[in-house]
């Protein structure tokens, strides 16, 4: 037990870092928790009850509002971009990976 919560504090730790190196270099750090609210969305539950005490990652719903509360704590910085142009390049790639296995998916149906 003690070792799945030293987990969790390590993602939560690895949150908060992530917010704060996408804010120094000039990137949203916001889209840290639209990407935990699109995750959560692919997952049809969040673990529960006992099941949550044997997950090495923090509830979704705890890592979207940790983030959060990270990111009211910076300072206002005009400019933070959204995405990159290596983003950009990926987006269309990703895309297409993600259809396949849609169709793969509905095939094997």
């Amino acid at each position: 037990m003690t070792l799945l919560k030293y987990g969790r504090d390590m993602e939560q730790e690895a949150n908060a870092l992530a917010v704060e190196e996408t804010y120094r270099v000039g990137i949203d750090p916001a889209g840290i928790s639209a990407f935990f609210g699109k995750l959560m969305a692919l997952h049809e539950s969040e673990p529960t009850g006992m099941s949550v005490l044997f997950t090495m990652h923090p509830p979704m719903n705890e890592r979207i509002e940790t983030v959060r509360e990270h990111v009211k704590a910076l300072s206002i910085k005009k400019g933070l971009r959204k995405d990159g142009k290596a983003i950009q390049r990926i987006k269309p790639k990703v895309s297409a990976y993600l259809e396949s296995k849609s169709r793969e998916a509905y095939k094997g149906s």
